[in-house]
Formats: C-alpha cells, sequence, structure tokens
C-alpha cells in the first residue's frame, strides 16, 4: 500500500488519503482535491472548513481558516468549495511565475 492509508480495491472515482491527509495521486470526480492540483499535492480538512493544503511541486503551503459556527447553506456544495480553494491556491501560484 504505500504512503496510502486507503484500500487497494476503492472505487476509482473515490479520494485517495493517507495518514490523515487527501493525497492527489490522479484528479478524481468525488476528491476534495482541485483537479487543477499537481500529482502529489496532498490536504488535511478541519471540522469548520479550514484546509491545509500543501503543494510540493510548487513549494507551496495554503492554509484557509474559518471559524463556522453556522450549518451551511442547504444549496452549498462542500465538495466544489473545498476543490474551488485548491485551484485558486494552483492559479494564483501559476500566475505569478
Amino acid at each position: 500500500m504505500g504512503l496510502y492509508a486507503t484500500p487497494l480495491n476503492l472505487n476509482e472515482t473515490l479520494p485517495r488519503n493517507g495518514f490523515f491527509w487527501w493525497i492527489q495521486d490522479k484528479s478524481r470526480p468525488i476528491s476534495e482535491l482541485g483537479d487543477q492540483l499537481p500529482k502529489g499535492a496532498y490536504q488535511s480538512l478541519g471540522l469548520y472548513g479550514n484546509i491545509v493544503l500543501v503543494i510540493p511541486e510548487y513549494n507551496v503551503v495554503a492554509v484557509r481558516m474559518l471559524n463556522q459556527t453556522d450549518r451551511n447553506p442547504p444549496q452549498y456544495d462542500y465538495i466544489k468549495d473545498i476543490q474551488t480553494f485548491g485551484n485558486l491556491v494552483c492559479k494564483c501560484v501559476l500566475s505569478q511565475e
């Protein structure tokens, strides 16, 4: 299994994880990691919406702090929100090159 804690027979559309970090081994439709993130990126998610995203290829660590205490609105798309954060970080990094 290597660094992954994910079962080897898990459905291919589902995200992979290792040691409490979500790992980008390839873009997956249901993953919290955005499809713009390169292979090798990984992130940890907090209970209240905080994120620590690490992108070794770009030497970047991005943190989203959030102290949310209310419920999300009914139309809120959790996966899209988390993916958008990672994709925006990539867009910012790549625009600086």
